[in-house]
């Protein structure tokens, strides 16, 4: 388990470029889909230096994929995965929360697939996959439930309704893979509109599905088909990295450009950029050459409150990061999240460095450093990826080292970190936690 310690860069330049990778939270859904065609997938713009991504792949070869990388091209290669049923234990399975989606992908072809709990972020135990589970009785399967592992059985092939309580992301994506084979017809209703489940659906067409989606009802509808074939396909770019990266200029005060923008609007990322308009932030996207340009140099920011919700609101995923940047602004600022209330640990330890921001009735407020002066460093020890990457902003701010905990964290999601990191602060890797 690693830990890093981070303090100021004595000199940041002022143009700065950082390549996106494709996006982590597309990646790990659309290689355990590639489990559900039986020719091979090969999948371009993959982020393989990834926690996450590795974790993944490795539970794909335990299930007997393929896996062969070369650069950013991944092919998954399936045919020698067998028609017996699967049982993998927690260890593997902990290593992404993804893990669940061998659940959709598999039990179809395997007929009774049991699984240990799935990994990921611990920011909240309250992240519950009972709509998984639910969703997947609804649609005709048997599943029992353990202390320690998920044991479900495919019972019946029959059409279908199932409404979500809440657009669960990872659900909706579970419960489309589940229903991309078979002889019925499938309505889920209240879905998820992330860009990630559209590019799945995007994908699973690609092999030969019979997916429709009407995003304006929130309904998925999935004509069942006997097989899928593989296809090629690319990732689209990580909107939560690329507009980190973007919260950098303004908390630094350079401009940053951000390349590989490979898809062919910036709709994905619209919020999140309405938001730095508001605030007076400044920025350019340049379609032609697939870059955005933030100008943090010629920007003077203004506090905001902001509201985390399902897409297309702005997304939960950025407001520890965007809690940071408005440090700079020269007003306070709230933040609440909707959709993962419990997701405050990082203010907790950002607190340790004397920096002004508390919670009160899930209501995240933020006040403007007036005076760097009154911070000082701390050890910080984090429970997921972006409140990771918070700290990390926040303890980069100082001359002195502040340490992150529990790092491997924020390894998970951000490719190239130390390099693309160096750009912005002093970053070194430490063995073991403090």
């Amino acid at each position: 388990m690693k830990a890093v310690r981070v303090k100021k860069l004595n000199k940041i330049a002022d143009e700065i470029t950082i390549n996106i990778s494709g996006a982590k939270n597309a990646l790990l859904h659309l290689i355990f889909a590639a489990l559900i065609p039986d020719t091979k997938t090969k999948f371009s713009n993959v982020p393989t230096t990834l926690l996450d991504y590795k974790g993944a792949k490795e539970i794909l070869e335990n299930v007997g994929a393929k896996v062969v990388e070369k650069g950013e091209s991944v092919t998954i290669d399936t045919s020698l995965i067998s028609n017996e049923s699967l049982e993998l234990c927690g260890e593997m399975t902990s290593k992404t929360r993804c893990s669940l989606m061998l659940l959709g992908s598999m039990l179809k072809k395997k007929g009774r697939v049991r699984i240990g709990f799935p990994g990921g972020c611990s920011f909240s135990e309250k992240r519950p996959f009972d709509i998984h589970l639910n969703g997947l009785e609804a649609l005709g399967a048997e599943v029992k439930l353990a202390d320690d592992y998920i044991d479900v059985i495919y019972k019946e092939e029959k059409d279908a309704e199932f409404k979500m309580p809440f657009p669960s992301v990872g659900a909706t994506m579970n419960l489309v893979m589940y229903a991309v084979i078979g002889s019925s017809e499938v309505v889920l209703e209240n879905v998820a509109l992330e860009p990630e489940v559209v590019t799945l659906i995007d994908y699973l067409n690609q092999c030969g599905a019979n997916i429709y989606f009407d995003t304006d009802s929130r309904k998925i509808r999935i004509i069942g088909v006997s097989r899928l074939s593989g296809c090629e396909f690319e990732i689209i770019f990580d909107r939560i990295q690329a507009m980190t990266y973007a919260a950098m200029a303004y908390l630094y005060k350079t401009n940053v450009t951000i390349t590989n923008i490979n898809t062919p609007d910036t709709y994905s990322i619209e919020k999140p950029l309405e938001k730095l308009t508001s605030i007076g932030a400044k920025w350019e996207y340049d379609q032609a050459s697939r870059s955005i340009k933030f100008f943090g140099k010629e920007s003077s920011i203004q506090g905001e409150d902001i509201i985390a919700a399902p897409f297309p609101h702005f997304p939960t995923d950025l407001q520890p990061i965007y809690a940071v940047m408005l440090f700079m602004a020269n007003s306070s600022s709230t933040i609440q999240d909707t959709v993962y209330p419990e997701r405050i640990n990082y203010v907790y330890q950002i607190r340790k460095m004397g920096f002004n921001i508390s919670i009160d009735n899930n209501l995240i407020k933020i006040n403007p450093v007036n005076d760097l002066r009154n911070i000082r460093p701390a050890v910080m020890s984090v429970k997921d990826l972006r409140a990771g990457m918070a700290c990390l902003m926040a303890g980069s701010l100082l001359n002195e080292f502040s340490i992150i905990n529990n790092a491997h964290q924020i390894f998970r999601g951000y490719n190239n970190l130390v390099e693309n990191m160096s750009h912005f602060m002093q970053i070194e890797i430490i063995d073991d936690n403090i």
